[in-house]
């Protein structure tokens, strides 16, 4: 049995499933009181007028514990997905998915980075649109992590040989490589890059990284079929550990 193999056996282990799924619910409670405990700190601090050294140190505190959630949080997406069959996919809006995704990253970002969409394709793809979602998200991190710079981003999409190509790339490109494939690798650490490529096939998603430009590949669709009525999820994009909060609020300051 190879590396990849093991690794998957063991995300589709029923026993280490459900031990990781407790483990980033635990994790995300800790996280949670510790993240509590900082803002009244914070509070005391402000009313002691004391100086900015003081404040950073919670800055650091929450920083790590979002880099704890992250790690966390992507186990618990994995062990979900080792579950996703073909039967299981939805077909999705291209269009509609993109509006939603940069929606949702503008709340998060704010002004440190403006996203525009460029141009609509009236295109569907068959995925998993909350996996997706995440997936996209720890590239767009890597992507963002790597290039201080970026202040403007164009995320646009078209049809390729019975694909649908979604890409993230500058406004303004420079000589400079944005990002390498050695830094997109080491997007979540040490084992990330390796895990959820493994899962990508599941997704139908293949992701091409070039000097400056992120490129995700789906299926093309036909729409029609069984509608299927999704509601948003409990957490809020906007909260501090949401999926969005945890990828993107440290980077780009």
């Amino acid at each position: 049995m190879n590396y990849d193999e093991k690794m998957k056996e063991f995300f589709e282990n029923e026993f280490a499933a459900e031990y990781i799924r407790y483990s980033d619910s635990m994790v995300r409670y800790a996280v949670t009181g510790i993240s509590a405990a900082c803002g009244v700190l914070n509070e005391i601090l402000r009313e002691n007028r004391c100086d900015g050294k003081s404040s950073e140190l919670t800055e650091n505190i929450d920083a790590m514990c979002k880099k704890l959630m992250r790690m966390t949080r992507l186990g618990s997406v994995l062990s979900d997905l080792a579950s996703v069959d073909k039967e299981s996919l939805e077909v999705i809006d291209s269009d509609e998915f993109i509006a939603d995704f940069i929606r949702s990253c503008r709340e998060v970002i704010g002004s440190r980075c403006e996203i525009s969409v460029s141009g609509e394709t009236g295109a569907y793809f068959r995925s998993s649109r909350e996996f997706l979602k995440f997936f996209m998200l720890i590239s767009l991190r890597s992507f963002l992590s790597s290039c201080e710079s970026c202040r403007e981003l164009v995320v646009s999409s078209e049809v390729v040989d019975k694909t649908v190509e979604i890409s993230i790339m500058p406004h303004n490109v420079s000589d400079k490589p944005v990002v390498t494939e050695d830094e997109f690798s080491e997007t979540l650490d040490r084992f990330a890059g390796d895990i959820y490529k493994l899962f990508y096939e599941k997704l139908g998603l293949k992701c091409r990284c070039e000097e400056k430009k992120l490129t995700f590949q789906l299926p093309a669709a036909k729409p029609g079929g069984k509608v299927v009525l999704k509601s948003s999820k409990a957490d809020s994009v906007g909260e501090k550990f949401s999926d969005f909060g945890i990828m993107l609020s440290n980077i780009l300051i």
